[in-house]
This record gives structure tokens, sequence and C-alpha cells, in this order.
């Protein structure tokens, strides 16, 4: 019986792994050119604002100013349970990033100096920018996903983006966007 458990933890272990690669290639997938990407994970949310990611949160940062492109806040939270996310956003998990796993316009950046943590642009290509993502937040239906997203020209933290997706006919669409503007 154990090792049954344990044969059904690895593999639903493997399928969440999928998942996340799946949906980090798919950000990438329309770029023009190739991406700069810090080669750990960065925390969905900071430590310092580990607690936003509540149902008031998502309803007051949805639209400050609506329009009719705003998608459907009620289809977003009917998808993912707030409880799980919550818990999801504690975990300060900074794995390395499969190189293996990633499109080949993605380029993993190694190289920053640990005392300023300024990157050392030898190793960037032209556009002199570093991207920094979470391990993105997957709804238990498979359906939705939430990525924390940010480009500067340092590795630095600071302000960023929640982007949404949802996935629909076996394909993770981009569904919003969160400004999380730290000034």
């Amino acid at each position: 019986m154990k090792n049954i458990l344990f044969i059904l933890c690895l593999v639903i272990s493997q399928l969440a792994i999928g998942q996340t690669y799946e949906v980090i290639n798919s950000i990438f997938a329309n770029k023009k050119s190739n991406t700069n990407l810090y080669y750990k994970f960065v925390p969905l949310i900071s430590n310092y604002n580990s607690s936003i990611l509540t149902r008031r949160f998502f309803e007051e940062e949805w639209a400050p100013i609506k329009s009719e492109q705003t998608p459907d806040i009620n289809l977003f939270l009917s998808g993912i349970s707030i409880d799980h996310l919550e818990s999801f956003s504690r975990i300060k998990d900074t794995t390395i990033i499969e190189e293996t796993k990633l499109s080949s316009n993605i380029i993993l950046v190694r190289d920053l100096d640990p005392y300023n943590q300024k990157v050392s642009f030898d190793t960037l290509n032209q556009q002199k920018l570093i991207c920094r993502i979470s391990i993105p937040f997957i709804s238990h239906s498979k359906d939705w996903a939430i990525i924390f997203y940010s480009c500067s020209s340092d590795a630095t933290d600071g302000s960023g983006d929640l982007y949404i997706y949802r996935k629909l006919e076996n394909k993770w669409i981009y569904y919003h966007k969160i400004n999380l503007y730290i000034p």
C-alpha cells in the first residue's frame, strides 16, 4: 500500500511540473526575441505582500477603470479556490528553473553579482532586461493559472504584475493582468 501511495504521489508531482512548464512556455511562445529569465523562481507574492491574495483584493484591483474589454471577474473567482491560492502564496519556493523544460527562446541568466544583485550585462542579449517569474499557481480544476512576472534592468525586487491565464481547448490563453506596482 505504501508503494502504491508513493507512486501516486510521484505521478501527481510530475503532472504538476508538466503543467508549470506548459504555462511558462505558453507565456513566452509569441515573443519575437529571446527572453532573459532569472534562473530561480521568485515567490508568487513577496514576503511583505503574502496576505493580499483575497477575494476583496481581486474585486478591488481587477479593473480600476472598467471597460467593455474587462474580463469577467466572477468567471475567474468561480474557477479558483481563494483558500488554495492563499496557502500557495505562502510558499516561498525559489527552486532553480529546469532549462531543459523551457522553449528555445528563453535564456536563463545565472550571472548575478551577489553583493549588489546587479545583472552582468555581458550575459544578456541586446534588450538589456532580465525577467523574473514565480512558479505558477494552477487551480484544482487545472484551467486557471496565476503567475508573477516582472522585467527590469536589474535583479532587484520591486513591482511586477500578476498574469492570469485560462486553459481553453488545451491551450493557455492570457485572461487578465493585475499590476502590483510598489512605489
